[in-house]
């Protein structure tokens, strides 16, 4: 009966034992991944691992999956074999600043005959993606410095328009001509930068890109000041010009209607008094110079002026 109990719990322990090594039957090495190089935000990289078998009896099933991502189909996995597989990894989006994030592989085997958890080994490996936003950043730099570009085209030949009229006018635009040119000169610097900073973007040096498109959009922007100013001045000596003919019209007005009088005999002093001269503006010459104030003080610049477009 001893001998029957023994033999017994033999056989149940022989059983647990060929079953845990049932269990255990498949194993394998996961590789280390390594830091992929630095890519650009918005871009893709890939990075590989590989699996190995360490049993040479037995096949396995394994899937991965990364991070908290969707699991892969499994796939199989021979006696000492070395499988390898890629992962397509996106570094955050363009604008996201430069940095690093960490990044984990997670895998698991099986032997088929023994599916399910018991009979799973997991494991994992990590690694780390470094991105950079310079690509981004030159980008932004550029697209500026060309609307900017564009804004003072636009300002600078308005602006033109308006001095041209004040000349013809007879108007003195000396000052508004000065400043016209001085747009003109930042205007093409601004080009010139910005040709440069394609041309390093095109090489691929971003951060010196980005530095000279900033200074592109500063030479820009310093243009439309100089061309408002030329603006502002064209209008001011153009309203100068008719303030200036106004005053001319009126006493020419003034002279006439004082010879017409003298004619005929009117408006002559009496004897012993001594005739005056007004001293007192037109009115349309206080008008005038009222127009010239207002255009001065509350000036708003119409870029439609004359009818210029």
């Amino acid at each position: 009966m001893i001998i029957t109990l023994r033999r017994t719990l033999l056989i149940l322990a022989a059983m647990v034992i060929l079953s845990g090594t049932a269990f255990a039957a498949f194993s394998y090495n996961l590789s280390s991944i390594s830091n992929p190089p630095a890519i650009y935000t918005g871009d893709y990289t890939k990075v590989s691992f590989s699996i190995k078998s360490t049993n040479y009896l037995y096949d396995g099933l394994c899937a991965y999956r990364l991070d908290y991502g969707l699991l892969s189909n499994e796939f199989r996995v021979g006696p000492e074999e070395a499988v390898t597989k890629y992962i397509s990894i996106r570094a955050p989006l363009e604008g996201s600043g430069s940095g690093s994030i960490e990044h984990t592989v997670y895998t698991y085997c099986y032997e088929p005959a023994y599916p399910g958890d018991p009979a799973k080994i997991y494991k994992n490996t990590s690694f780390i993606l470094f991105y950079n936003d310079s690509r981004y950043k030159a980008t932004t730099a550029i697209n500026s410095a060309q609307s900017a570009i564009d804004s003072a085209k636009s300002i600078i030949n308005n602006s033109r328009y308006v001095v041209a009229d004040a000349r013809k006018n007879g108007a003195d635009v000396t000052l508004a001509e000065s400043n016209l040119s001085s747009a003109d000169k930042l205007f093409r610097t601004a080009q010139t930068k910005l040709s440069f900073a394609n041309s390093f973007f095109g090489s691929g040096e971003y951060n010196q890109s980005t530095a000279i498109a900033n200074e592109s959009k500063v030479s820009a922007d310093l243009a439309k000041i100089e061309a408002d100013n030329a603006y502002l001045n064209a209008i001011i000596a153009n309203q100068s010009k008719e303030v200036e003919k106004s005053i001319q019209q009126s006493g020419e007005e003034t002279k006439s209607d004082v010879t017409g009088a003298n004619m005929s005999g009117e408006n002559e002093p009496l004897p012993g008094e001594t005739k005056q001269k007004s001293v007192l503006p037109s009115f349309e010459a206080i008008a005038a110079f009222a127009g010239l104030f207002m255009a001065y003080s509350g000036f708003t610049r119409n870029r439609k002026y004359n009818g210029k477009k």
